[in-house]
């Protein structure tokens, strides 16, 4: 218990980061604004999102570099719609991270919704929140392993 909350509540705090990273010889240094950087963290966002085959992902959505994470351990990948609202998405994560096989902990709905899903040895949290004025919505889905992962 005391592993999954300590797991849960480093999720959230990196949720709640926006600053894009980029995976450089094992390092995550944080991604530039140029053309080239940007490609290629757009190209290691896609890499991400394969690798988190079992988090799904709504066809409108739209990739956001600038809220993106990710090491051994955990992802965070940010996203943006514009014809979904906070509560398509509730609704869509709800049902969809169920028929993938995770369990719902807890929901919280407001301004911003948060969702937190679990399998035996992955924790999922989905943070959402209306953008420019209810015209968008944007999310972030911050994935980890809970414990070592054995790379072997």
């Amino acid at each position: 218990m005391k592993r999954s909350l300590s797991s849960f509540v480093l999720l959230l705090l990196l949720s709640s980061c926006g600053v894009a990273h980029q995976k450089k010889g094992g390092q995550s240094q944080v991604a530039g604004r140029s053309k080239k950087n940007q490609k290629h963290v757009l190209e290691d966002i896609k890499i991400q999102e394969a690798k988190q085959a079992d988090i799904p992902i709504p066809m409108s959505a739209t990739s956001l570099s600038r809220q993106y994470y990710a090491d051994a351990d955990r992802v965070m990948l940010g996203y943006r719609d514009y014809t979904l609202s906070p509560q398509d998405l509730v609704t869509f994560y709800e049902q969809e991270m169920e028929r993938l096989g995770w369990r719902s902990i807890f929901a919280v709905s407001g301004y911003e919704s948060m969702l937190q899903f679990a399998k035996p040895d992955r924790l999922c949290i989905v943070s959402i929140r209306p953008q420019s004025g209810g015209k968008s919505v944007e999310w972030v889905i911050s994935a980890g392993f809970l414990g070592k992962k054995d790379m072997a």
